[in-house]
């Protein structure tokens, strides 16, 4: 997504960039868009046919520019499992095929880094944003059969969650609405203002209305169907408290504590983390985002701090 206004909180690199922090990112999500009127220092255009290798190789060359030209955070992005998941589902023989195959090219770029004059003082994380569960025809709600004014609202999306906004001039269809979201099977609808904390979801960005489908089962229209055949195997982005949506977080590095295991933690918190470790205050947006917490991830550094 390209377009600056869909973003509406502030991202890692342009709190860095803000403070005049060189950043550099290959293909990762968000960094395309100047964003408050910024973008990473070295930035690539997403291109699917780009090779994991090549991606790889760019990056380490990005860490032996000169000091001044050198990027202090790099962000690098890859597709897969996610791409594989959604096609055949989270337990297929080709996913866990792929798995090993991303660990390959995960020892190709540890290799590259500890071949760095600076790979003493670098510290690396390895991060997903979700995990997969999979879906079926079998578990499928249509919500025209559920709506009785499907013209009247704006939904945004379909899958495990949408949201739902009515149009301006059909306000008297807004309790209806509600009442026809709350019966549909296999769902939680909130209104806006009621939307779980522990969402994180609840700001002035959000819609209306929030449906989430029970894990497993996949919200969308007929209009869609016809659009395109339903053919996902894999979905995400269902209620965190699940564990098959749950992500990985490894840690290694200069500022790093070794050899440490922590409990499961909410990934807002690897931005305060990472604003820590390159030495700037962190983006204060209670409005636009959610908070996260130093004190969640800080036990994972050592006391003294390495340049």
């Amino acid at each position: 997504m390209r377009d600056p206004k869909f973003y509406k909180a502030e991202p890692i690199w342009v709190t860095a960039e803000r403070r005049g922090i060189r950043t550099a990112s290959f293909f990762w999500v968000g960094t395309e868009a100047p964003i408050k009127g910024y973008s990473p220092s070295i930035f690539k255009y997403y291109d699917g046919s780009v090779p994991f290798h090549s991606r790889i190789d760019s990056v380490l060359s990005w860490f032996k520019l000169p000091e001044n030209q050198r990027p202090k955070l790099v962000l690098l992005y890859f597709s897969e499992p996610d791409h594989t998941g959604h096609n055949v589902g989270s337990d297929h023989q080709d996913v866990i095929t792929k798995v090993e195959e991303m660990d390959t090219l995960l020892g190709y770029l540890m290799d590259g880094l500890k071949k760095l004059k600076i790979f003493e003082n670098l510290d690396i994380f390895i991060v997903s944003d979700h995990g997969m569960t999979d879906v079926s025809e079998e578990r499928l709600i249509i919500l025209e059969d559920y709506l009785s004014r499907i013209n009247d609202i704006y939904i945004n999306g379909i899958g495990s969650h949408i949201q739902i906004d009515i149009k301006n001039n059909q306000k008297e269809y807004e309790k209806k609405l509600f009442e026809e979201l709350k019966k549909i099977p296999h769902c939680q609808s909130w209104n806006k203002d009621d939307i779980p904390n522990r969402f994180h979801f609840k700001n002035r960005n959000s819609s209306d209305y929030l449906l989430l489908a029970d894990e497993g089962w996949f919200i969308t229209t007929k209009s869609a169907m016809k659009e395109s055949p339903f053919t996902i195997k894999g979905m995400h982005g269902y209620d965190p408290k699940y564990s098959n949506m749950h992500g990985i977080f490894y840690a290694m590095g200069a500022n790093i504590k070794d050899g440490m295991e922590i409990s499961a933690f909410e990934n807002i918190h690897i931005y305060p983390l990472i604003c820590k470790l390159l030495d700037i205050v962190p983006y204060d947006g209670k409005n636009d985002a959610p908070q996260g917490n130093i004190e969640i991830l800080e036990k994972i550094l050592k006391k003294e701090k390495t340049n």
